[in-house]
């Protein structure tokens, strides 16, 4: 049997130790510091990831852009950005980008699981 797993997108790692804390007795973690280490870990285990969560603010790209990216690659797998703020016009990018939510810093493990 396959064991699924989630990928978490943030340049920090101490956030991303946190989530695989969170997540630890449910899914393993493939972690990734940059959007282009992430679409790498797509490339190569895209049919095990279930979910990804990725922080809005990162070197490069930025979450928003990151999607876009995922989806011209063909990679239509079910997506939370994360980030201190959001507005208006960030949550029409991401209705346009099939962002399933918008996840708040700090981020709250129920609100995780419920996803």
């Amino acid at each position: 049997m396959k064991k699924y797993k989630l990928l978490c997108i943030d340049d920090e790692p101490v956030i991303l130790d946190l989530y695989e804390l969170m997540f630890e007795d449910l899914y393993p973690i493939l972690k990734a510091t940059s959007p282009e280490e992430a679409i790498d870990l797509l490339k190569n285990h895209h049919q095990e990831i279930i979910y990804v969560f990725s922080d809005f603010t990162m070197n490069g790209m930025n979450g928003l852009q990151f999607r876009e990216e995922m989806i011209r690659c063909g990679f239509e797998i079910p997506f939370s950005m994360v980030t201190g703020n959001y507005d208006l016009e960030m949550a029409e990018q991401g209705m346009s980008l099939r962002i399933d939510s918008f996840l708040h810093k700090p981020i709250e493990k129920e609100e995780l699981l419920k996803l």
